[in-house]
């Protein structure tokens, strides 16, 4: 029986990826974007900074990015927590 690989050695192309991203959108509950096959789901959170709304696209969220296939596959994320810099609504 082959051992399983390593999870920091996994060899993955994500020029080939061939998972389905619809499916982890319906478990995340929202859509990413795929770009050169990597999935990327950004979700953010509402905050202000000097009286002006910002969010998502002023980085205040959480991503995660996955690639590879249903078989084998490799995820990372990122939260960035901004409580103590920005109030949050």
């Amino acid at each position: 029986m082959r051992s399983p690989p390593n999870p920091l050695t996994a060899e993955i192309n994500p020029g080939h990826s061939s998972f389905d991203p619809l499916a982890i959108a319906q478990i995340v509950g929202t859509h990413g974007t795929l770009s050169n096959g990597v999935y990327k789901i950004v979700i953010g959170r509402k905050a202000t900074l000097a009286d002006h709304a910002i969010g998502k696209e002023m980085g205040v969220n959480t991503w995660a990015a996955f690639a590879g296939s249903e078989e084998r596959a490799v995820s990372t994320e990122t939260s960035q927590c901004w409580k103590a810099k920005y109030k949050t609504y």
